[in-house]
């Protein structure tokens, strides 16, 4: 009779004490080593039962491996801090570049307990809620009669398109103590602006989850004032205007001006709602952007409703923003859809942090990431590349570091649309890097690799042989974290070749 092979099986114990898995306890609790160790051997135990030949068990060592390796793939990955190199504010992958220290001070200090705007400086000790401060200071920011913030930009599109179109809408609010609610109208808006925002944010999808009717007017190059003219009617719930600065028409196109539609809009009774995803609380003709609409000019234009976002060009948290006439922004906070549309404490307290700030246009421009990487001049961001090229070529991963100048876009697409000049580093990977452990030369994907996983990860662009690191987007304070992160290369380096040779 042979023997069973169950009996080879080795116990949990034994797995534990494998080196393997004893590395791992410092970092995983031991009752989950412990409940995947069983689990691997239970899968082993129905193998061996159900092969009718017999079989080799694997040893402790292989049967640990297996262990580590479903351990590791069931742990959720950790964040760890990554310098965006790429030149791209708005990266699609990365993010927004940080928040303002105050604004990540007010969100501790929300996560911490309950907190109030203190006004004692006033007299009477008196307090204000978060909602409060912040409309107070949107009004301040905006010339707007009233003000709210809500969890996104996707949100509050929705939430207002509800509001105006739906069976709760606005349309005929007296502009003029005239007129009578619209119910179940219609939103017109231009061909040319039902866009796209990327991550299922669509125009259209937003009209139709709110249950509005979209009535589209003009082609997708030209829309003329003439066309809303005729498309206003008595189902004209409200005009949505939209304006996005990562998409324009070139070439023969045009549509009119936001104060030319409001002129026609308000002639018919019909209110305006402006959509700006570049939305900005300061000129973007100041930075070089002609495309970042400003929220207070679409405010004294005549926009009834202006709706932008929080975490663009702002440089707050992930919100969306609403300012406009107080009989409609009043309308849309007693809209069912508005309790679910409610910002969170902690990024409340951060925009309000974030927007007191804007009291002082020059404060904000240093105190704020994004304005402060939008504000770089042309020569301070060369004076920094011809400062950290040498640092970078000196060294083992780099055989060579130029800095030219180049021109990128905010997120990443047309370089026409909303795009800024720049200088970058163009890092020709070393030709012969890692001699100690056999040469070979170094690759721009490799070298991009090894970056990615260092303690913080850089992320740069490849362009043919060249990794390109593009100061647009670095902080100034992490121009050392860069330098760090090449260096960091050159230790692992030598750790390794030394194990080598110790080995040898």
């Amino acid at each position: 009779m042979s023997p069973n092979p169950l009996r080879n099986i080795p116990s949990v114990s034994e797995l534990l004490a494998n080196p393997s898995l004893r590395s791992l306890v410092e970092r995983i609790n031991h009752s989950t080593l412990a409940s995947t160790a069983r689990t691997v051997l239970d899968e082993l135990r129905s193998e061996v039962q159900t092969v009718a030949s017999e079989r080799t068990l694997p040893d402790v060592a292989e049967l640990a491996g297996r262990i580590a390796d479903r351990i590791m793939e069931n742990t959720p990955p950790r964040m760890r801090s990554l310098v965006n190199a790429t030149g791209i504010l708005f990266h699609p992958e990365l993010g927004r570049p940080p928040l303002a220290d105050s604004a990540i001070e007010a969100m501790a200090a929300v996560a911490r307990g309950a907190v109030a705007a203190d006004e004692s400086h006033r007299g009477g000790g008196k307090h204000v809620c978060r909602e409060e401060l912040v409309e107070r200071l949107l009004k301040d920011l905006t010339s707007a009669e009233r003000a709210i913030a809500v969890s996104g930009m996707a949100a509050a599109t929705a939430l207002v398109m509800a509001a105006t179109g739906g069976e709760d809408g606005l349309g005929g609010i007296e502009l003029d103590g005239t007129g009578e609610l619209r119910v179940d109208g219609e939103l017109v808006i231009s061909r040319g602006q039902v866009v796209d925002f990327g991550g299922e944010y669509r125009i259209s999808d937003m009209a139709s989850a709110a249950g509005v009717r979209l009535n589209e007017i003009g082609t997708a190059n030209f829309t003329r004032i003439e066309d809303y003219a005729k498309a206003i009617s008595g189902r004209t719930s409200a005009v949505l205007y939209v304006e996005d600065g990562r998409f324009c028409a070139r070439g023969f196109a045009g549509s009119p001006t936001l104060k030319e539609i409001v002129d026609v809009a308000h002639s018919r009774k019909v209110p305006v709602i402006a959509h700006l995803d570049g939305g900005s609380l300061i000129d973007g003709n100041s930075f070089g952007l002609a495309g970042a609409s400003s929220v207070a000019a679409a405010v004294a234009a005549g926009a009834d409703l202006v709706i932008f976002r929080g975490d663009r060009l702002l440089g707050g948290p992930q919100c969306g923003l609403i300012a406009g006439r107080r009989s409609l922004v009043e309308r849309i906070e007693r809209h069912a859809l508005a309790d679910a549309c409610r910002m969170d404490g902690p990024m409340s307290a951060a925009l309000a942090a974030t927007l007191q700030l804007y009291s002082d246009a020059e404060r904000a421009k240093h105190s704020i990431p994004l304005l402060q990487l939008l504000s770089a001049s042309a020569d301070n961001l060369k004076n920094r590349a011809e400062r950290l090229a040498p640092q970078l070529a000196a060294c083992d991963a780099v055989e060579s570091a130029v800095v030219t100048p180049g021109t990128v876009s905010l997120s990443g697409q047309d370089a026409a649309i909303n795009s800024l000049a720049g200088w970058r580093i163009e890092i020709e990977p070393a030709k012969a890097y890692g001699e100690k452990m056999g040469g070979g030369q170094l690759t721009v994907e490799r070298l991009g690799a090894e970056l990615l996983r260092g303690e913080p990860g850089v992320v740069a662009a490849a362009e043919g042989e060249r990794l390109v690191i593009d100061l647009r987007s670095v902080i100034p304070w992490q121009d050392i974290e860069l330098v760090a992160a090449f260096e960091a290369m050159d230790e692992d380096e030598e750790e390794e070749g030394g194990g080598e040779n110790h080995a040898s």
